[in-house]
């Protein structure tokens, strides 16, 4: 069903046409790309001194017993986060396909998602009662009734949580990244907030489950709130009742949530497979290594993040030269970036270990960081690739390809480590998602008529041309010098730096001027 049929199914009322026809920002194109660039990147960062603050706080405060039973309840949760975020992907290609005066339509697909999104919170909560009930034999002892209520507590609030997740998504496609961040920066804050305060009270697991809970709740509701803000007549509540527009989201997004879940399990579940096999302590080399992975991710995603709105509004405008263009930049930005990033701790592999884990560190630690690096850069630079698909509404192909990636994924580590051990596992990584995941530019190409010469020549080998310089010469500090923090510090510092410049230079004085300028008009209308 496309975007003709969500029209049809539109409600007409001329109020709610005069009020969602409302510009929703003065500021468009380039300035709102930065601005949603920016937004992203901060959240991201926001997030990772949370996590850094937090985390040694909670284990302090209720102990190995205690934090153990609160990541069992958080990885209930950010499942859970998956689902929101899988399935509320084709709201947001909707939404950003409907031209900005098409009011009627999109408020009834925003009443659609949310409806959606409505059920899926029921049966959250119906999976986690289960599971508080069934499984609270996993948690600590003296802790089982504070796992049962955690998880029923954590269950309840996605009723909230989910369908506001469905104005969130309509944010994100009306391209307003800044006040989705927003919303999730108000998240993020509120349960630290909330962390220390029951901790502090003593409240433990169950108390802490409730913090989590509420913190949700308060995200969906800014949600809803900056969306009345934005288009006033674009908020719907939760249509119940069945309809193709309905279907056609839900159709969207499972096969989403399927692509998403299988790149999770392909890229996620090692470490689970080879403790399973191997024991805990044996899987503890390929768990650390696994830490980096995050940071070398958080420098791509937030911008390939941005993607799909604009690619969905380009293609449904007919705007092929721009999306081609557009595709080809950021298909180099993600190659270069994830180069540099992950080719330096590649490089600096043994120094890395040492001086984030100790000495103590197994020696197969360094060989895994040089396999998951490498496996990033071949996982990061196709992720335009997929956005495109996603936004053309191209799901067969992918969907097939990360199926195919995340069953295979698990049976090779299964064999490999238990016949090489734990490197076995990033072995099993770099030969099913750094083979299958690249596949998604030529199909994006051939999606959006694009030569693949042109990708190879403008995308991939300006990339890798732009890279050289500054690959080359941490390899020359890692010949010259004694291992070491020093040579780990100095190597990174000018390989990064060089990086950068060459990165400027590529830009050019003039663009990076109209950056700045972008920037201050930015910071002027937030504050």
């Amino acid at each position: 069903m496309g975007i003709g049929a969500i029209r049809r199914f539109g409600d007409c009322d001329p109020r709610i046409v005069d009020a969602c026809s409302k510009p929703a920002d003065p500021m468009t194109g380039p300035a709102s790309t930065s601005r949603n660039v920016t937004t992203s990147y901060a959240l991201r960062a926001l997030r990772g001194i949370s996590v850094l603050a937090l985390t040694p706080y909670l284990f302090r405060e209720l102990g190995t017993a205690g934090f153990g039973t609160w990541s069992l309840l958080f990885t209930v949760a950010t499942v859970f986060s998956l689902v929101e975020y899988g399935i509320t992907l084709g709201v947001t290609k909707h939404v950003a396909e409907l031209g900005p005066g098409d009011a009627s339509s999109l408020r009834a697909l925003v009443g659609a998602a949310a409806g959606v999104m409505l059920g899926a919170g029921a049966v959250a909560l119906v999976l986690s009662a289960v599971l508080g009930v069934t499984a609270a034999g996993l948690a600590a002892p003296g802790e089982h009734e504070a796992f049962t209520v955690g998880a029923i507590v954590i269950g309840a609030a996605q009723l909230v949580r989910l369908p506001g997740q469905a104005y969130g998504a309509t944010l994100m496609g009306l391209q307003r990244y800044d006040l989705f961040n927003l919303g999730e920066s108000l998240t993020v804050v509120s349960f630290a907030a909330g962390t220390v305060a029951v901790l502090e009270l003593g409240g433990g697991i169950a108390g802490l489950a409730v913090a989590y809970s509420g913190s949700l709740v308060l995200g969906a509701a800014s949600w809803a709130l900056l969306l009345h803000r934005v288009r006033p007549g674009a908020l719907a509540p939760p249509e119940l009742r069945a309809s193709p527009l309905r279907r056609s989201i839900f159709d969207f997004g499972w096969r989403t949530l399927l692509i998403d879940s299988m790149d999770f399990i392909a890229q996620r579940m090692d470490t689970l497979v080879a403790a399973a096999i191997r024991g805990a302590a044996a899987a503890a080399p390929l768990a650390a290594a696994t830490r980096l992975i995050s940071g070398v991710q958080s420098l791509v995603l937030p911008f390939t993040s941005v993607l799909l709105p604009m690619v969905a509004e380009l293609h449904a405008q007919g705007r092929r030269d721009e999306l081609r263009r557009g595709f080809v930049l950021s298909t180099r930005v993600a190659l270069q970036v994830s180069l540099l990033a992950a080719g330096g701790l590649a490089i600096f592999a043994g120094d890395v270990v040492r001086t984030w884990l100790g000495p103590g560190a197994p020696a197969v630690t360094d060989d895994i960081l040089v396999v998951l690096m490498i496996v990033q850069v071949l996982i990061l630079t196709p992720v335009p690739a997929g956005r495109v698909l996603l936004g053309v509404g191209q799901l067969r192909a992918i969907t097939v390809l990360a199926v195919v990636e995340g069953v295979a994924n698990i049976a090779l580590s299964v064999v490999l480590v238990a016949a090489w051990g734990v490197i076995g596992a990033a072995v099993a990584t770099l030969a099913t998602s750094g083979l299958l995941v690249p596949l998604r530019v030529p199909l994006a190409c051939r999606a959006v008529d694009l030569a693949g010469s042109r990708m190879l020549r403008e995308g991939i080998g300006a990339g890798v041309a732009a890279c050289a310089p500054a690959l080359a010469c941490m390899v020359a500090i890692r010949l010259l010098l004694d291992p070491g923090v020093v040579r780990l510090l100095l190597g990174l510092g000018v390989g990064w730096g060089l990086g950068a410049a060459v990165a400027a230079a590529q830009i050019g004085p003039t663009r990076l001027r109209a950056l700045g300028r972008r920037g201050r008009t930015i910071a002027d209308s937030s504050a």
